[in-house]
C-alpha cells in the first residue's frame, strides 16, 4: 500500500495516478522527494524537530507531506474544506487560485485547483516556471499578464478556457501543451508572439509546426527559437528591402539628374528667348514711350488751347450774362397757337461761373399738384413734370450741359411754419419765398406778363394790370396750398390750393456758364 502525498489516500503499489484526486504519482516518484512540516510546510533536513518552528518531527499530529519544487501539498489539502487558504503566497477559495504573492521561481499548480482567476499572476517579476497539473479547467483574463520573467508554461488538456490575453507581454521561450492543434490555441499564440512573428506566420514565412517538439508526452513550442528564427528573417526582409530602396534611390537620382539637366538646357533655351523677347519689348516700350509723349504733348497744346478757348466763351457769356440781361436757352410754344419760340430767360443772381435765371414772361399754367391733397415740394407733380417733360424736350443735348443741378432747401413757411419737406437737388425749379426775397427784392421785378400761349391755356390774368399770378416752391397757410406771386408782384403767404388750374409757371436753374 502506498498513501497519495496529495490527498493522503490509501492506494494501491501499482497505481500511476491517485484514485480520489487524479494526483500523477509516477510524476511525482520521478521528482525530488523532500519530507516537510506539517505545521509550518518548511522543508525537513533530518532531525527530530522542524528547524523553523521547532515541532517535533515524532509528534503523532505531524503527518508526512511532500513538497514538489517547493510547492506545499500539505497545505494544498486544506482546499477540501472550502474555506479561504492562504499560504506560500497563494490565495485560494473554494478551488479559485485568487492571487499568487509568493517569491518562489518554479511553481506548480496542483488538480486541486479547478480555475486560475483573472490576473492571478499578473505582473508577476518573479516566477520563470510554472506547471499547471490535470485538473485546471479555466484560465482567466491575463492570468499571466506581464509576468516579464516566465520563460517556461505547462498547460494540461483539462482546461477548457483560456482567455487569449491570459499570456500577454510575456517572454516565454517555451510552452508544453498536453493537447495540440493550431486552431484550437491560435488565439493564445497570437497574443503570445509578437506582432511580427504573427505577421510572418501568417504570410507563410514561418510554420509553427517547425517549433513543435514531443517530449513528455506533451507538446512543446520553442517560444523562443520562433521569435528569434522570426527576428533573423525580419533583419533579411529588412535588409532586402533596404537594398531595393537603395536601387530605388540610385535609380530616381539618376532620373531625377537627367530630368536637371534636360531642365536646365531647357531654362537656358527660355532665359534665351526672354532675353530676346525683354530686348524687343524694351525696343517697342521706348517706341511707345516716345508716342505717348507726343500724343500727350499734342493733348497738352489742345487742352491748352480749349482752355484757351473756353475761358474766351466764359469771359464773353460772364460779359454777357449780367444780372438783368434777357438770355435765350431752349424752345417753348409762346403763340396761341403752340408755336415753339425761344425762350427769354432774365439773369436774376451770378455766383462766380453759375447764373441764376428765370423765365421773363409766365409762360404757362399748370396746378402746383394735380389732386387737393397734403403735399410738398419733394413729392409735387408741378416738380416732377418740369424735371422729366419739360427739361427733355425744350432743351438741346448742348443746352443740357449749362444746365447745373441746383441743392433746394425747401424753407418752411416763415408766418404758419407749415414744413417744406425734404431737401431735393431739381435741374428745374420755382423759386422760394426765401429766394423771391432775395433776388426779386422790387416788386416790379416780381410782376410778370403772360405769354399769348399761357392766356390761351386759362392763366388767370389780372384786368387792371394785365399781369398773372405764378408758383413758388415753398408751402402756404397749410399743406394743402403753395405760396402765389400775386399780379402786382407781392407774396401770399396764406397760398392757394395746390389743384389750382390758372396759376402761372416762372421756371428757375442755375447756368454754367464756362
Amino acid at each position: 500500500m502506498k498513501i497519495c502525498p496529495k490527498c493522503q489516500a490509501q492506494l494501491s503499489d501499482t497505481v500511476k495516478f491517485c484514485n480520489e484526486c487524479g494526483f500523477n504519482l509516477k510524476e511525482y516518484e520521478e521528482k525530488k522527494v523532500k519530507k516537510v512540516c506539517k505545521k509550518c510546510g518548511a522543508a525537513l533536513t533530518g532531525g527530530k524537530y522542524c528547524g523553523e518552528c521547532g515541532a517535533s518531527i515524532e509528534d503523532s499530529n505531524q503527518a508526512d507531506s511532500v513538497s514538489m519544487d517547493g510547492f506545499d501539498f500539505g497545505a494544498i489539502n486544506s482546499l477540501a474544506t472550502g474555506q479561504l487558504f492562504e499560504k506560500e503566497g497563494f490565495e485560494v477559495d473554494n478551488g479559485v487560485l485568487i492571487k499568487y504573492t509568493g517569491k518562489k521561481r518554479s511553481i506548480i499548480i496542483p488538480s486541486s485547483i479547478e480555475e486560475i482567476y483573472d490576473s492571478a499572476f499578473e505582473n508577476n517579476a518573479v516566477i520563470t516556471l510554472v506547471d499547471i497539473e490535470e485538473g485546471v479547467r479555466f484560465i482567466g483574463k491575463r492570468a499571466f499578464a506581464n509576468c516579464e520573467s516566465l520563460q517556461s508554461l505547462s498547460i494540461p488538456s483539462s482546461v477548457r478556457r483560456l482567455y487569449p490575453d491570459a499570456l500577454c507581454n510575456t517572454k516565454l521561450e517555451e510552452l508544453f501543451l498536453a493537447v495540440y492543434s493550431s486552431r484550437s490555441y491560435q488565439d493564445i499564440i497570437e497574443h503570445l508572439l509578437s506582432e511580427n512573428t504573427n505577421e510572418l506566420l501568417g504570410d507563410g514565412s514561418l510554420d509553427l509546426d517547425d517549433y513543435l517538439t514531443r517530449e513528455n508526452g506533451k507538446y512543446r513550442i520553442d517560444v523562443l527559437k520562433l521569435e528569434n528564427d522570426a527576428e533573423a528573417i525580419l533583419e533579411r526582409k529588412i535588409a532586402e528591402a533596404k537594398r531595393r530602396a537603395e536601387a530605388i534611390r540610385l535609380a530616381e537620382e539618376a532620373r531625377i539628374a537627367e530630368e536637371a539637366k534636360i531642365a536646365e538646357e531647357k531654362r537656358k533655351a527660355e532665359e534665351r528667348r526672354k532675353a530676346e523677347e525683354k530686348k524687343k519689348a524694351e525696343e517697342k516700350k521706348k517706341a511707345e514711350e516716345k508716342r505717348k509723349a507726343e500724343e500727350k504733348k499734342k493733348a497738352e497744346e489742345k487742352r491748352k488751347a480749349e482752355e484757351k478757348l473756353r475761358q474766351q466763351q466764359y469771359e464773353e457769356r460772364s460779359a454777357k450774362w449780367y444780372v438783368g440781361s434777357i438770355q435765350q436757352i431752349g424752345m417753348y410754344p409762346k403763340s396761341s397757337t403752340g408755336t415753339k419760340m425761344p425762350i427769354d430767360w432774365v439773369v436774376i443772381s451770378r455766383s462766380g461761373e453759375f447764373a441764376l435765371v428765370m423765365t421773363k414772361q409766365i409762360i404757362d399754367t399748370i396746378p402746383y399738384n394735380t389732386t387737393s391733397t397734403s403735399v410738398t415740394w419733394e413729392k409735387s407733380t408741378a416738380r416732377k413734370w418740369l424735371n422729366s417733360t419739360f427739361y427733355s424736350t425744350v432743351f438741346s443735348a448742348e443746352e443740357k450741359k449749362m444746365i447745373a443741378s441746383g441743392n433746394m432747401p425747401n424753407y418752411s413757411n416763415s408766418k404758419y411754419n407749415t414744413p417744406g419737406g425734404n431737401k431735393t437737388t431739381d435741374a428745374v425749379f420755382f423759386l422760394s419765398c426765401t429766394d423771391i426775397d432775395t433776388f426779386l427784392k422790387d416788386t416790379s421785378l416780381r410782376k410778370a406778363y403772360p405769354t399769348d400761349y399761357a392766356k390761351a391755356r386759362g392763366v388767370y390774368v389780372s384786368s387792371m394790370a394785365n399781369t398773372a399770378f405764378w408758383w413758388s416752391c415753398s408751402p402756404g397757410e397749410n399743406s394743402r396750398m403753395a405760396v402765389q406771386i400775386d399780379s402786382f408782384g407781392f407774396t401770399s403767404l396764406e397760398g392757394c390750393d395746390v389743384s389750382s388750374g390758372n396759376t402761372g409757371i416762372r421756371p428757375a436753374m442755375w447756368v454754367l456758364l464756362k
